[in-house]
């Protein structure tokens, strides 16, 4: 039986499609908001646990990917759309490692407790990366770039901003950075740093991010989008079209997965919609 989330929305089978790649990335179809799983033979990764009626069901897609223990899970930031389901997640399979951005008063009250309780209870190490920071699993190498500012009230401009390689692929995740953040990660990091094939965008297509110039920097070739309803704006998938980048959402796709040889991409979404990138040139 395909599990529901909510309004129709739904998590396939589109994983299968990569399963013979030793690296694969699957943003997870959870309305407007992020749960991203990264999957190598050595490790197993979750980024986000989506709202709180999510985390069952991610629960039941990463049991359905033979997932036995998480080797990292990491919130970007403390929102109820990046946060939500990570209670689920961390009662149900062992966690190495927790990483989660810096932390305000006002992210450690609300229902974020609950997310402090388990971590505790079950004695996980939480850890803040800090920028430049790196995390290797054999050939994949996470690269924290961002928050540049750890001190912003805004929990979106606080987003831990990842780089994931594998071999010579990479893929930027942005959480939910915006035009703020991107500016200061223009101005600290030299484009070979942010350049990637593929970019998670930046709080679900909203307006306020993915601006020309740091997609100029980027320069992907693919972008994926986690988002519903009024997101991904107009003007972002605008912008992408100008660009000549590959879109896919999770709204009109349904759950994307990539998967990686270490020299080219390969997608795949639960509407049967397949793409294939490489460093030199892209084929649809």
């Amino acid at each position: 039986m395909i599990p529901v989330l909510r309004s129709g929305l739904q998590i396939r089978e589109a994983a299968d499609y990569v399963a013979s790649y030793p690296f694969s990335v699957h943003v997870l179809q959870v309305g407007n908001a992020d749960a991203i799983y990264l999957h190598t033979q050595q490790a197993d990764i979750l980024i986000d646990g989506g709202t709180y009626d999510c985390g069952p069901v991610i629960c039941q897609y990463l049991q359905r990917r033979n997932v036995t223990k998480l080797d990292l899970v990491i919130n970007t930031h403390a929102d109820e759309d990046h946060f939500g389901g990570l209670p689920a997640v961390l009662e149900q399979f062992p966690v190495e490692e927790y990483w989660c951005t810096t932390l305000t008063v006002e992210d450690k009250l609300g229902r974020y407790q609950e997310v402090s309780r388990i971590l505790e209870e079950k004695k996980i190490p939480v850890y803040t990366p800090k920028v430049g920071e790196w995390k290797n699993f054999d050939a994949l190498s996470l690269r924290v770039l961002g928050p540049t500012d750890t001190t912003r009230q805004d929990s979106n401009n606080r987003s831990l901003v990842l780089r994931a390689c594998y071999q010579q692929t990479s893929l930027l995740l942005m959480g939910d950075a915006e035009k703020e953040e991107e500016n200061d990660l223009l101005a600290t990091w030299a484009q070979p740093a942010l350049q990637a094939d593929l970019i998670k965008i930046g709080h679900h297509g909203s307006r306020f991010s993915s601006t020309e110039e740091w997609l100029q920097a980027v320069s992907p070739q693919g972008a994926l989008i986690s988002g519903q309803g009024d997101y991904p704006y107009k003007e972002v998938l605008d912008r992408l079209h100008d660009l000549h980048v590959s879109t896919f959402t999770t709204e009109e796709e349904g759950t994307l997965v990539c998967g990686s040889d270490g020299l080219s991409w390969y997608i795949r979404t639960d509407n049967g919609t397949e793409a294939h990138f490489t460093h030199e040139t892209t084929d649809y």
